[in-house]
């Protein structure tokens, strides 16, 4: 009965910070488009209506759903058993490995918008804006997580070794991209 209460506490908590970090992700490039608009994208004076809507949608029902349960599971995380379960391990884990993804991706795109104006190109304003806010709201949730999460020398049994297979993928990826530079 407790893996299945942990089991739908760390779902619930994943699935609204998926939905808060794209509204945060939304409405922090819309902020950025009302600062610095990009002639490509604005076409007539209501534009931005859709995308305020979908971002604070997105936040209305992440945030709450998010926090909630989070504070929960952190309750719950004073017990060590509950502490070093293996699906809070896969919790962090699934969560920084969501956002180094995505971070990694937009940061990607945004140090590649200046090469391709210099090489001739014509990427969009409204392009590096995107990855911006995306590298801004996920880089941030991952610095959070990654503060929370245990260091892999403090866990045992199955936790421990999800941590460890979560570096060995994260590494092996680091030096592909590096390799493949």
């Amino acid at each position: 009965m407790l893996t299945v209460r942990r089991l739908y506490i760390l779902a619930a908590s994943f699935i609204g910070l998926l939905l808060f970090m794209q509204g945060g992700s939304a409405l922090l490039r819309l902020v950025f488009l009302l600062a610095a608009p990009d002639p490509d994208f604005a076409v007539g004076n209501d534009w931005w209506r859709e995308d305020l809507s979908v971002g604070l949608a997105l936040l209305a029902v992440g945030a709450p759903l998010w926090i909630g349960h989070w504070i929960w599971a952190q309750r719950l995380a004073r017990d060590p058993a509950e502490a070093a379960s293996a699906l809070r391990s896969l919790y962090f884990l699934g969560v920084l490995g969501f956002t180094i993804i995505r971070t990694a991706g937009a940061a990607g795109e945004a140090l590649a918008f200046p090469f391709a104006r210099l090489a001739g190109g014509s990427p969009t304003v409204f392009t590096l804006l995107d990855s911006l806010a995306a590298l801004i709201i996920f880089g941030l949730i991952w610095i959070y997580h990654i503060r929370l999460c245990p260091p892999v020398a403090l866990q045992t049994g199955a936790a421990a070794t999800i941590s460890r297979w979560y570096w060995y993928t994260v590494s092996f990826c680091g030096v592909g991209i590096v390799a493949t530079s």
